[in-house]
């Protein structure tokens, strides 16, 4: 007997039985303009609602929020170093400025048939640069969310707060990987930011893939030579990840149309999910009891900052003014109301 065991472990390979064999590829995916196309309809109403919630709180305009921005690699950032914004004030922010509408966001069989494929063969994380929650919702929408459960999406927040601008912040997401007892082997990560996917280049070690699903762009020589490649459809990831096509359907070229009312609240949308992913953003971030009265009066920042502009008029009337869904009067300025659901929201 110890003798066929031995001779069944030396055919088989002792990296059998460490473990070794087993290990996947990893795959960082975007989320926003990566798992879907919309011309930046999304982008551009999470833009409007952040300019104006800059306005009413911080006393910035338009044109200083996108130097934060720039200076800082995002909004939440920015808030952080520069107005000193407590990170359940950088929460509440990024809660309220992804309330916008996702009714164009359809349900896609296709990309969540090739996710299905991918996911046997390949370690898969989304790595974005918004909140978790506007990442579930998403996914949601496109029919992926138990192919990204919540442990599964590395977001702002886990990157404290830092765009993927910043090479530190790969870093961070392999380490998030690597705590959840994940072993992979090479690494993989797809954007449709041509910026982050040259910093991930320049990280080591990754091999990046820029998406262009309009195709209104090229690579540069300089970017060809570092080993960007370039695609125009996710299903591409199958033959440079695992060396073959995949065998599902072509994809047809579909156009988005949206409503006008582009910052229509989400729960008038029938996310009914919206409950649960809320609840746990307020279980995992806020503390019930420390919601207070005092909340209200500054504007739903709960430690009473001073980083208020002195002419804000407070939660209510920034919702009035472009989701037409203001809070009911019992709970004003507080985060439940943002919540269908919420604890005290009537909503």
């Amino acid at each position: 007997m110890f003798l066929i065991l031995s001779v069944v472990s030396a055919v088989i390979g002792s990296s059998f039985f460490s473990g070794e064999s087993i290990m996947k590829p990893l795959l960082l995916v975007d989320l926003d303009d990566t798992l879907y196309f919309d011309d930046r309809i999304i982008y551009k109403a999470v833009g409007d609602l952040m300019d104006e919630y800059c306005s009413i709180y911080y006393d910035l305009s338009s044109m200083e929020v996108t130097e934060m921005c720039r200076e800082h690699s995002s909004a939440a950032n920015g808030l952080k170093v520069i107005k000193k914004a407590s990170k359940k004030e950088i929460n509440k922010f990024l809660w309220k400025t992804h309330s916008v509408s996702l009714d164009h966001i359809k349900f896609d069989a296709r990309l969540k048939e090739f996710f299905l494929f991918l996911s046997k063969r390949v370690e898969m994380f989304i790595f974005t640069a918004g909140p978790w929650f506007h990442a579930r919702r998403i996914l949601f929408r496109l029919g992926l969310d138990e192919i990204f459960p919540k442990h599964r999406v590395i977001d702002i927040r886990s990157t404290d707060f830092k765009s993927k601008y910043f090479s530190s912040t790969f870093d961070e997401a392999l380490r998030i990987v690597r705590d959840q007892n994940v072993q992979f082997s090479d690494v993989y990560f797809v954007d449709d930011s041509l910026k982050n996917v040259q910093v991930a280049t320049s990280h080591g070690g990754i091999t990046s893939i820029w998406i262009d699903q309009d195709g209104s762009k090229k690579l540069t020589e300089e970017d060809k030579i570092k080993g960007i490649r370039k695609i125009a459809d996710l299903t591409e990831l199958s033959e440079i990840i695992l060396g073959v096509k995949w065998p599902g359907k072509k994809k047809g070229r579909k156009r988005h149309h949206h409503t006008k009312n582009k910052h229509q609240t989400g729960w008038q949308m029938g996310d009914h999910a919206w409950e649960e992913v809320y609840g746990d953003a307020i279980q995992a971030d806020d503390d019930a009891s420390s919601r207070s009265s005092s909340s209200s009066r500054n504007g739903g920042l709960s430690d009473g900052s001073s980083s208020l502009s002195s002419g804000s008029t407070g939660t209510k009337d920034f919702f009035n003014t472009r989701t037409q869904f203001p809070p009911p009067a019992s709970t004003e300025g507080s985060l439940d109301c943002l919540i269908p659901g919420g604890r005290g929201c009537s909503c």
